[in-house]
């Protein structure tokens, strides 16, 4: 576009100039806008609208649109748009995976519900972008997957980012809120990638997910990599666990969440192996507990999260059993006694 003032027509595969792309709503932001503009013509009695480019364009709440562009009509001060269902309000994983999931069925007979999905996704807010529903999750993601690139699980070419994606999963599975599932993706960072995260994470996704993050490191990767010997990784192996239990008793039941999902994920990793004839016990091999301090340091985990009520208690609690029964253990001794 030039600066001169007379009609311009962009590029008709387009639909828009390329500089307003960005201020524009994607693909299901304008499903949203179309969705709104049936609701709103029925309650007016008319026939909907044919949305365009720029339908779309203005349909996006000025107070939080993305981009540097502001826009509204000649010989007003009103920027566009000042719709009440304009942009996305801040909200829940949860709530945004049933809403999204509603809206995509072809035909919705009850106006009402329609009314409150489009309020969660369409109605103003924090300052998410264009009419979609995104939020810090996929920025949360995109950080763990350049964080942990080069990292697998250990004893398998299993890119690690899977570990990851399972403990926010099952966060959300017993109920956890959007820091909790951010933090489910982040709480290996700094154990695994370094101290700099300490500092990265808390001012990219404030205090509530990086005290999560925090509560959830029992040492950061350059402690750990201090120690060089066997007999001194195992010493400071040790000390570690015991420190975690301790601070397990009495953390924030946001952390407790989180971290139990952890201990769930990897205590699944580990039956999968067991129950696996081509690795069996020699799943112990990997961890610098051996084989007795990892059953206790599970058993003392079960023991804990059992005390404090834990929401994933019960799956814990049959995993860690069935993990000692293959492993051939007679008894289930913590790591304490």
């Amino acid at each position: 576009l030039s600066l001169d003032e007379h009609p311009f027509f962009p590029k008709p595969e387009l639909g828009n100039f390329g500089i307003f792309l960005d201020s524009s709503p994607d693909r299901w932001g304008q499903t949203l806008m179309k969705r709104r503009e049936a609701l709103q013509a029925r309650d007016e009695k008319r026939p909907p609208r044919t949305l365009y480019a720029w339908d779309f364009l203005i349909g996006v709440q000025d107070q939080t649109r993305q981009g540097a562009l502001r826009f509204r009509r000649p010989g007003t001060e009103t920027f566009l748009g000042d719709d009440k269902m304009a942009a996305p309000p801040v909200t829940t994983l949860r709530e945004l995976e049933a809403v999204a999931y509603q809206l995509s069925n072809r035909r919705i007979d009850d106006l009402d519900a329609l009314r409150r999905w489009l309020a969660v996704l369409v109605a103003p807010g924090a300052s998410l972008g264009g009419a979609r529903p995104k939020a810090n999750f996929t920025d949360a993601f995109d950080y763990a997957r350049v964080a942990h690139a080069a990292q697998v699980r250990k004893g398998s070419s299993i890119p690690y980012l899977y570990h990851l994606l399972g403990v926010a999963s099952l966060v959300i599975e017993f109920g956890g809120d959007e820091d909790q599932a951010i933090a489910g993706l982040l709480h290996d960072v700094i154990e695994d990638c370094g101290e700099p995260h300490r500092a990265l994470v808390r001012a990219q996704f404030g205090d509530a997910v990086a005290d999560i993050v925090e509560d959830c490191t029992d040492g950061s990767a350059e402690s750990k990599a201090s120690h060089t010997d066997i007999e001194a990784k195992r010493r400071d192996w040790m000390r570690r666990k015991l420190d975690y239990l301790a601070h397990l008793a009495k953390a924030p039941d946001a952390t407790l969440l989180v971290s139990g999902c952890d201990k769930l994920h990897n205590a699944r990793a580990i039956l999968n192996d067991l129950e696996n004839p081509e690795v069996g016990t020699r799943v112990f091999e990997r961890f610098t507990g051996g084989r007795e301090g990892t059953l206790g340091y599970y058993q003392s985990l079960s023991e804990v999260f059992s005390k404090r009520g834990a929401r994933m208690v019960v799956q814990l609690e049959a995993t860690v059993a069935r993990m000692h029964a293959l492993a051939g253990a007679t008894s289930r001794i913590s790591l304490t006694e």
